[in-house]
Formats: structure tokens, C-alpha cells, sequence
């Protein structure tokens, strides 16, 4: 069960603590006592903090060192520990009144009563000794009824509506909400896989076939030349083009001789036109010179589509989106209610696993990823985000009072990637705020005054913009009780 720490300060009394009671969002709150100062010694202090417990249906405890404080709080029953650490988890036991039991009163055992008849004026006496008995029971009820009137006040002080903008962050090493903006986030996280193909934009060439032709080899020597087969030729002026002959041939001294040739890559780089082949590769070329008559023909290629770097690079981002987006929405779905889901710090923490079922450059008419990747986010409570805007609002507002549950925040857009790792969001905020009356010795100077009396006075005193409540207990009482501890005053936000 959720327990709110509020810490006093050396100056507050039942009023300040009953404020700080109505920010509390929890059924069970402790106050920690100050080192220095001695606040609620009174035994009525911690009987009106009790109360103002009670009405909100939240259970109270202490955590004080002080004697004073921790009889009154035994007395009522209030629990009492010796620091923050010492609080259970479980339920608290409240504390009563400790009676000892080692000293009993001994009464002599009652002889058996014996059955008998009474007369008629023995019943008479007895009906008398009863009414004898009860008047003065009466009669203390009668006082009772006289003394202990109550007298509940409701306050109505000025109100001013107020608003300011906001930085907000989300912050997981605190683990409640700051008055800086800082709010609790939880890191939540999942596990995606999926699949995407997507249609390839790159080409591959497959050549088929490669060119062929003849080629005249002319002697230019004094000499024979013989010449073997495959012996390489160049195109010059189309891209150095190269052929080898098919056949070996001798030539003798000025003789011409007519060789089969072919492209020695396949594809249609190899037709070239008449007259495009004049150069002999190695030492040979200081002894024929080359040409063909007749262009070379029969080379040709095909294109087909491939895979290209930038297909691999487009599926992974597409299917990274749609993974993200697929987990956005189901780490949502596991959050409780009043928690959110800053969908900006959705993240990957790892590739689990990435494969492709095509390499780079190879043919193909379209590429498959399969990828499944470990992310992660922050999720927060729209509660704590309100929390820290009322503890923001209440440090621009000092020595006022924030009005209970006028905190609104409306964020603009949500939390977006700041430097340093942490996610930020502006936010208009706004409240109602007032003074909070100062009711010093008010009550006791309302003692035994009518209604009317007692509402003009406090309205002048206060200076209130409305007239003050009034009830009394019992409602038949024409003015306010005469104690002062029996007068106590409230706000509207606080009537029950």
C-alpha cells in the first residue's frame, strides 16, 4: 500500500499540516517531525490533524522523537515510528491506551441470589432507587450537552486563477516528482520480429555471346613468320576491343594471310566496324600488321534486375519503422491506466537477428529481410507530471496556497530526445491559488457569540470576500460554543 512522506517545518500548526494533508495521494501519510522546533505539542493540534485524516479517508502515522508528541499521539491512538525506514509495508496498528494488568482489584464472589416474592411497595422502592440512580446521569448530560457544543467554520478566502509554462523531463533515477520538472519514468521494453520484401532497383548484365570475324595479317619482314594460334589483336578506337585468331598461320616474305577471329569477351563490345582492328599484341607486332575487312558481328548481352546496396539499406528502415510503430502500440497496451507511453524514447536496444536473402549485385527481382530486434521506452504517470507541476506552481507562488485539485497540464506535444540522453516537454500549467487565512486568535474571540456575530467578525478580520459558514452542533444552539477547542475552521475544498 502506497505511503506519502510529508515532512514538517519548525513553524507549521494544524492549519499548514491540514494543507499539506490535501496534496497527499495515498490512504496512508506520515508527517516527519524536524530536527529543530517542536510543531503539534498540542494534543488538539493532532486531534484536528486527525480528523481533517479521517474526512479524506486517509490513515496517519508519525515519525517524531519528541515525548510530548508521543503520549498525545498514543492517547489517540495515532501510530508513532522512530524514523522513515521503520514504517511496514503492511498494516498499520493503531495504539490504544495501555492499561496494567498486573494490579487487579479483588471482589469478594457474589453469594447465589436466592428466589423470592417481592411485595408491592418493595417494587416500589426499587422503581425509585432507579430514578434516584438516573437523574444524575441525566443531569451530566445535560451539562455535557451545555459544555460540548461544536462549531464548524467554512472560509471562503479570495481565489486567483494563475497559469506559466513549464519545462517538463523524464528522468528515471528519481523515484517521485520534483519541483525542477523532474517526473519518475519506468523503462519498459518488448521483443518484435518481421518479415519485408521489397522490389530491387539495381541491374545486372549477362552476356551470351561473343562477336567474331577475319582478320588479313600481312608479313612485313624479308623473312617467314610464323605465327600460332590466339595470338591477341586490339580494336584501338573502340575501347581496345580484344580478339585472338583461331587458327595458326605462316607467312612468307610480303604474303597476306586471311584468320579467324572472336572477341575475347563475350557481349556487344566486340562488334566493331571494318578497319577497327590494327594492332597485334606481343612481339609479333614488329612483324605483321593487322586489319578486317568486314565488321565483326554476333556479340550480345541481356540485363536482368540485381539487388543493390540501397535495396538492403530501404527494407531495413522500412521494416524498422513498422516494427517500432507495431511495438509502440503493444508496449501501450501493457501499461496500467494513468501511465504513458513517450513514444519519442521508443528505441532499439539490439538486433536480434538481421538477414537477407540476396547478396549485393546478384540477380534477382525483388530482396527479402527478415529482422527482429529487442526495444525499448519510457512510460510515466499522468499523476506525477500533475505532482510536479503543483510542486513548480507552489515554488512560483510563495506564502500562498495552491487550491486542491486545480492543477491542470496540457502538454505541448509530447517528450522529444534533449541532449545528454533525456527526453524533454514544455507544458501550460495552470492553478488556482489564495492566501491562506491566518486564524491566530480568532477562535478563542468567538466564543459564546451568535452566528451573525461571529461571521462579521471573521469576515473583518480576514478580510473575505464572502461571508463565513457557520454550523453548529447541535443545530438548536443559538451561539457558538465556549470552548475554542470545540470551534474549528475549514475551507470549502475541505467540507466533507
Amino acid at each position: 500500500m502506497k505511503v506519502h512522506i510529508l515532512s514538517l517545518d519548525p513553524h507549521d500548526d494544524h492549519i499548514s499540516a491540514c494543507d499539506k494533508l490535501g496534496w497527499a495521494q495515498a490512504s496512508r501519510v506520515v508527517f516527519v517531525w524536524p530536527k529543530e522546533g517542536r510543531p503539534l505539542t498540542r494534543r488538539l493540534d493532532l486531534v484536528l490533524v486527525e480528523r481533517r485524516a479521517r474526512s479524506l479517508g486517509t490513515q496517519i502515522g508519525l515519525v517524531t522523537v519528541d515525548p510530548e508528541v508521543r503520549e498525545n499521539a498514543r492517547e489517540l491512538g495515532i501510530p508513532v515510528f522512530d524514523s522513515p525506514e521503520e514504517i511496514p509495508e503492511g498494516t498499520w496498528r493503531r495504539r490504544g491506551r495501555r492499561t496494567d494488568s498486573r494490579i487487579q482489584r479483588r471482589r469478594p464472589r457474589p453469594e447465589p441470589l436466592r428466589r423470592s416474592v417481592s411485595s408491592g411497595p418493595e417494587r416500589l422502592q426499587g422503581r425509585a432507587r432507579a430514578v434516584v440512580f438516573a437523574l444524575p446521569i441525566v443531569a451530566l448530560l445535560a451539562v455535557a450537552a451545555t459544555a460540548l457544543p461544536s462549531a464548524v467554520i467554512t472560509i471562503s478566502p479570495a481565489t486567483d486563477p494563475q497559469a506559466a509554462v513549464f519545462a517538463f523531463s523524464l528522468d528515471p533515477a528519481v523515484q517521485t516528482p520534483r519541483s525542477d520538472g523532474r517526473i519518475p519514468a519506468e523503462t519498459v521494453s518488448g521483443s518484435l520480429r518481421g518479415e519485408i520484401r521489397v522490389t530491387t532497383t539495381g541491374a545486372a548484365t549477362i552476356e551470351s555471346s561473343s562477336a567474331s570475324g577475319e582478320v588479313v595479317l600481312t608479313n612485313l619482314t624479308f623473312g617467314q613468320v610464323e605465327l600460332p594460334a590466339e595470338i591477341g589483336l586490339r580494336a584501338s578506337a573502340n575501347g581496345g576491343a580484344r580478339f585472338i585468331t583461331l587458327a595458326s598461320v605462316i607467312l612468307e616474305p610480303g604474303e597476306e594471310a586471311t584468320v579467324e577471329v572472336r572477341a575475347s569477351t563475350s557481349g556487344s563490345a566486340g562488334n566493331v566496324p571494318a578497319e577497327a582492328i590494327d594492332s597485334v599484341e606481343g612481339p609479333a607486332a614488329f612483324l605483321v600488321e593487322v586489319t578486317n575487312p568486314e565488321p565483326t558481328t554476333g556479340g550480345a548481352e541481356s540485363h536482368r534486375p540485381a539487388v543493390a546496396a540501397a535495396d538492403r539499406a530501404r527494407a531495413l528502415q522500412q521494416l524498422t519503422s513498422q516494427l517500432i510503430a507495431q511495438a509502440g502500440a503493444e508496449l501501450q497496451s501493457r501499461l496500467e491506466t494513468g501511465e504513458i507511453l513517450a513514444m519519442a524514447s521508443l528505441r532499439t536496444v539490439r538486433v536480434v537477428d538481421r538477414t537477407y536473402d540476396r547478396e549485393i549485385g546478384e540477380p534477382a527481382d525483388s530482396l527479402q529481410l527478415t529482422l527482429e530486434l529487442d526495444v525499448a521506452a519510457y512510460a510515466y504517470r499522468t499523476e506525477d507530471l500533475e505532482s510536479s507541476a503543483a510542486l513548480t506552481a507552489a515554488e512560483e507562488a510563495p506564502g500562498r496556497a495552491l487550491v486542491p485539485g486545480s492543477v491542470e497540464v496540457r502538454l505541448d506535444g509530447d517528450f522529444a530526445e534533449a541532449p545528454l540522453g533525456r527526453y524533454r516537454a514544455s507544458g501550460v500549467v495552470r492553478w488556482v491559488e489564495y492566501e491562506p487565512p491566518d486564524y491566530g486568535a480568532l477562535g478563542s474571540g468567538l466564543a459564546g457569540l451568535s452566528p451573525a456575530e461571529a461571521a462579521g467578525r471573521i469576515s473583518n478580520a480576514l478580510d473575505l470576500p464572502d461571508m463565513p459558514e457557520i454550523r453548529i452542533s447541535p443545530p438548536w444552539m443559538p451561539w457558538l460554543p465556549w470552548l475554542p477547542g470545540r470551534i474549528s475552521f475549514r475551507l470549502p475544498w475541505e467540507a466533507g
